[in-house]
């Protein structure tokens, strides 16, 4: 059966520079892919990328290896189309919760502070949410345990990398990178941060336990890897070579002249907005996301 690495893009926890790393590692093999159908999912819009939008992006390549999207359940299931080999990174959840919300007003243009922010349900406990489909926080490890084949947290990003070059097949992992969308901690934010410290926690205890048990997870992993003898990946970090640079390059041309005006145009004939990482329909109101 097809195996697909499958990146669960979790926002706001520094995915885009791993994601550079695996573009390079599986040049013409790898798809940013979003739902290309509109079906509701579980009453709500916004469905996950599901098994017939795998049908879709294998036609669109059909030498896929590799996907990332913040659209993905991994309770989904994808077979007998392929099985997903999954990998994710989770984010101290304070730090993840204010880099949300500045995301939110900055980027996206809400227009509200804080203290509303805090009463927003969906906002809470994102993560359990991404990985469990919903606030339950067994499942969400339990699915950690057996369905993943390598989790990492950007704190120890470096670590990560060590880790996923051990699981991947073929060749050794290029883990040159550069640090894409990273921003100093403002003074504002960390404000917020020693202002709403509680509450912050207290609307997100889900995801900070979970944290807790990815970071033993990482921290026994790396002991058994140490033990053993394991694939080693090149130096972490560093300038991409110029071999890099022009798998970068043509990556580029693919997804700006094939990609991207290929999946716009699945979208809009499939009655959704051509941009985005969820299936918003076409002149669906604000109000009602």
């Amino acid at each position: 059966m097809r195996k697909i690495l499958c990146f669960v893009h979790i926002e706001k926890a520094a995915g885009t520079s791993l994601i550079h790393i695996l573009r390079r590692q599986f040049p013409l093999r790898y798809l940013d892919v979003r739902p290309y159908r509109f079906s509701p999912y579980a009453g709500r819009w916004n469905p996950v990328f599901d098994k017939g939008d795998l049908e879709v992006a294998l036609k669109i390549n059909p030498f896929l290896r590799c996907i990332s999207t913040h659209a993905l359940c991994p309770q989904t299931n994808f077979l007998p189309i392929a099985r997903m080999e999954y990998i994710t990174l989770l984010r101290d959840p304070v730090d993840r919760y204010i880099s949300q919300f500045y995301y939110s007003s900055e980027r996206r243009g809400k227009q509200w502070d804080f203290e509303r922010f805090l009463e927003v349900e969906e906002n809470t406990n994102f993560q359990v949410r991404k990985i469990a489909g919903r606030d339950d926080l067994e499942l969400a490890k339990k699915t950690i345990d057996e369905k993943f084949l390598a989790v990492g947290v950007v704190e120890k990003f470096d670590e990560f990398l060590s880790q996923l070059g051990a699981c991947i097949e073929g060749k050794a992992l290029d883990t040159a990178y550069r640090k894409a969308n990273a921003r100093s901690i403002s003074t504002g934010e960390q404000e917020l941060k020693d202002r709403f410290d509680s509450e912050i926690r207290a609307r997100n205890q889900l995801d900070i336990e979970l944290y807790q048990h990815c970071l033993e997870r990482i921290t026994a992993s790396s002991g058994h890897r140490e033990a053993g003898n394991s694939q080693e990946s090149r130096s972490l970090g560093g300038t991409p070579g110029f071999g890099a640079r022009l798998v970068d390059g043509a990556d580029y041309l693919l997804r700006k002249c094939y990609y991207e005006p290929v999946t716009r145009m699945v979208r809009r004939r499939n009655g959704l907005e051509a941009e985005g990482a969820y299936a918003i329909p076409l002149n669906f109101g604000e109000d009602k996301l």
